[in-house]
């Protein structure tokens, strides 16, 4: 049910959906560029990421499966939606949130997806309302878990048959009375290679592998879908996600940090707490059909990122190793398939947001320091 307010969350994906909207509760996925995949559909746990997650880990860190299992440590105090004094709690646990966390911003109730029913139950103990959820699973009372949802986020990702939430709900979703915003989570890897060339939300995309083209036809029919019911549909293309516990900084301490060397090559990134800014300046004023690059203002390449980590922890960078030597996964390596610079002047433009973390140093001085804070 709704908050007094009458403002309701419901997150298909309740992991990074809520993380990265209004909790910013669950697992972040870190990718260089998501590649269009984006498995999260867990409670994202405040505790730190670790594990693998529902994207790729970017290059920066040293790639990592995909964030079905990731984790990602956030506050309430970087969000501010709409009528939500700003806050910060600490959670912990695994598919579990603490229960300050869980109840939500003030004037906000929030539910969603599960992929266990043992991460359903550990949300239920926090103040949750959460239900497991897949294709082969659907929703089974999906007009009772929707009722008075006035905002939705959307980050299963796609299969080889579409989008699990539309397919299985899309007509419960339109039956839903006062829905104001939906947000689709995409992937800035839509764009395919541009051969390092700037690009932005004008450009046709052109997906160089199979989840990026999974993604582009999803984001295709969730924008048709509100144009055909009259809903504010919108997508966030994201770019490789990192925030605390789940960055440049960790996969050095952890010795799994590596700089691979491709000239000319760059990854565009975001931290976490901006990509909670965007949709909650989205949230603020709805553009229905609207398309958003989710990045930071520099592009750069992976090995500077890490250089710059070794630089701040105060230890010597590994050696650069042609990317032909290195020692990657085919995930790994896929990434460096693509290389685009992604423009975020749209955020800036139609939104007002001021990034908090403009580029990566901006964003792992903060880490550190936050680091710092709570030893």
């Amino acid at each position: 049910m709704a908050s007094a307010s009458g403002k309701r969350l419901f997150c298909f994906g309740y992991g990074f959906s809520a993380s990265a909207l209004g909790a910013l509760l669950e697992r972040s996925p870190t990718s260089p560029d998501r590649g269009g995949a984006n498995e999260t559909h867990l409670p994202l746990s405040p505790s730190p990421l670790k594990g693998g997650g529902g994207t790729q880990a970017a290059p920066t860190e040293s790639p990592s499966p995909p964030l079905g299992a990731e984790r990602a440590g956030v506050r309430w105090g970087t969000l501010g939606l709409p009528g939500m004094p700003m806050r910060e709690h600490e959670t912990t646990g695994d598919d579990s949130i603490g229960s300050d966390r869980a109840s939500g911003p003030a004037g906000w109730s929030l539910a969603g997806t599960c992929r266990t029913p043992d991460g359903c139950r550990a949300l239920a103990d926090a103040g949750v309302d959460a239900v497991p959820f897949s294709r082969e699973a659907p929703l089974a009372d999906a007009a009772e878990c929707l009722k008075g949802a006035t905002h939705i986020l959307l980050s299963i990702p796609p299969d080889g048959e579409g989008d699990p939430a539309l397919d299985c709900h899309g007509a419960d979703i339109a039956a839903v009375r006062g829905v104001e915003w939906i947000g689709y989570l995409s992937t800035t890897g839509v764009y395919g290679d541009t051969g390092g060339a700037w690009v932005d939300e004008t450009e046709t995309p052109a997906p160089t592998g199979e989840r990026g083209r999974r993604r582009l036809a999803a984001e295709k029919a969730w924008l048709a879908f509100g144009a055909r019911h009259g809903l504010a549909v919108h997508v966030f293309r994201l770019a490789g996600i990192y925030g605390p516990g789940r960055n440049a900084l960790a996969t050095v301490r952890r010795g799994a940090a590596k700089r691979i060397d491709t000239p000319g090559h760059v990854f565009s990134r975001i931290h976490v707490h901006d990509i909670a800014q965007v949709l909650a300046a989205s949230i603020a004023q709805p553009r229905p059909g609207a398309i958003y690059n989710v990045c930071d203002d520099e592009p750069a390449p992976a090995a500077d990122v890490v250089a710059h980590a070794c630089a701040l922890l105060g230890v010597a960078p590994p050696p650069l190793t042609p990317l032909e030597d290195a020692d990657l996964s085919p995930m790994a390596r896929s990434f460096y398939a693509d290389n685009r610079r992604v423009s975020n002047a749209r955020i800036k433009s139609e939104l007002g947001v001021a990034l908090r973390f403009p580029d990566y140093r901006a964003g792992l001085a903060s880490l550190l320091a936050e680091e710092g804070d709570s030893a």
